[in-house]
């Protein structure tokens, strides 16, 4: 698992940089043990992040109304401005 989850960072860090390259924002990848909304909200305080921008994805129309816990849980806790996208 740790291995995979390296690739797809290396991927997505390859795909950000070819995509956004030109105006420059500063785009971090990383992977994390431990519980989730714990590490990310870590992980934006340590890089001095303005934003955190997480997925949320919804199955029904019930579960669209509400957000994931991983969401809710950083949204409440992180310092900076949270965006969570579908």
């Amino acid at each position: 698992m740790e291995r995979e989850a390296q690739k797809l960072a290396g991927e997505l860090r390859g795909e950000v940089e070819r995509r956004f390259a030109s105006f420059g924002p500063r785009v971090e990848f990383r992977v994390e043990h431990g519980s989730p909304a714990e590490r990310i909200v870590h992980a934006a305080d340590e890089a001095g992040a303005d934003l955190v921008v997480l997925g949320s994805h919804g199955k029904n129309a019930v579960d669209r109304l509400l957000l994931g816990s991983v969401s809710t849980a950083v949204l409440h806790r992180a310092k900076q401005a949270v965006l969570v996208v579908r």
